[in-house]
């Protein structure tokens, strides 16, 4: 797959590249998660290098020869509502870190794009749907350890429910509590860890 796309993207990371590259991971409305490389972009100068930050929305230009090169972008909406919230902006940074893990790269999915970027506009995740669309429907699920239905976490190592006790045998940094911050304080106060999800 050779040529230039034009597409809306979510960034969702990046990583430094050689001497001032930067590799930013994008989740793309057409051609679902990419890598592109961006020339230049950690140099003080850069005009790129303001628009590559978590969680913006971007109008990104990709040209393909062999890897994907950024050679064009310009933020759609940085969410500075949503920045500001720090309690809100760190599960979207753990949902961002789901999504590098568990998606593959160069699979679109239009529904994961929608539910994506209506979530950043609300300033609210619910990793439950994001499960869902990825293909784990936490519903049915129950923990991998002991088989408790009241599961309250997802371990990234290998794609597993967990409940609240058996998790802490796990590392917490690949460990994604699945509940939303509101639900997150009931659980806390009453125990329950089988909240629905909202439909």
């Amino acid at each position: 797959m050779r040529g230039e796309y034009i597409t809306e993207a979510i960034v969702l990371g990046a990583k430094p590249y050689r001497d001032s590259d930067k590799v930013v991971d994008f989740y793309t409305k057409d051609l679902g998660r990419v890598e592109g490389r961006v020339i230049s972009a950690r140099k003080i100068l850069s005009k790129f290098s303001p628009h590559l930050n978590l969680p913006n929305l971007v109008k990104v230009r990709l040209v393909k020869k062999g890897n994907f090169t950024v050679t064009d972008v310009v933020t759609k909406d940085c969410f500075d509502r949503l920045r500001k919230n720090t309690k809100a902006f760190r599960y979207f940074l753990e949902l961002f870190f789901l999504l590098r893990a568990l998606l593959p790269v160069g699979s679109p999915d239009l529904r994961l794009w929608h539910y994506l970027v209506k979530s950043l506009n609300k300033g609210l995740v619910d990793f439950r749907i994001f499960l869902k669309i990825l293909g784990y429907d936490p519903i049915h699920a129950q923990c991998e350890i002991c088989g408790d239905r009241k599961t309250a976490f997802f371990y990234i190592g290998d794609q597993s429910f967990l409940c609240n006790k058996c998790s802490v045998k796990f590392p917490e940094k690949e460990l994604i509590y699945i509940y939303t911050l509101r639900e997150k304080y009931v659980v806390r106060r009453t125990g329950k860890t089988n909240l629905q999800p909202p439909n």
